[in-house]
């Protein structure tokens, strides 16, 4: 008999480990200046596709939609949003599904492993 799929949990990204020094880089004088997904994925330091299935699955940050397909993150909100994440210690982490797993493969229960 086949396991059964498990839920999905989110894990900590690699964003989480330095959303201060990335804030560093993205402040400027024009809080409202509009980024395109280039733009931020270039300031944030990931890919593009990270920021496109963030913005999909609700964990990336609040973005504008200005035509079916034009979307431009304020760089206000942008700040904001790095502002959430940043914590002093992993007992600050308001998701605690999230806090002292590993990134990468979920692992097996024992109920699964036998």
């Amino acid at each position: 008999m086949a396991p059964t799929p498990r839920a999905y949990v989110q894990q900590t990204h690699h964003l989480d480990r330095r959303p201060a020094h990335i804030a560093e880089r993205i402040n400027c004088n024009d809080e409202n200046d509009l980024l395109s997904t280039q733009q931020l994925a270039t300031l944030l330091g990931c890919s593009v596709q990270w920021v496109a299935i963030g913005r999909y699955k609700g964990y990336g940050p609040p973005f504008i939609k200005l035509s079916p397909r034009q979307v431009r993150y304020r760089r206000n909100a942008v700040l904001a949003w790095l502002q959430e994440r940043t914590y002093r210690s992993t007992a600050e982490d308001p998701n605690p599904a999230r806090t002292g797993l590993s990134p990468g493969r979920p692992r097996r229960s024992l109920s699964e492993s036998a």
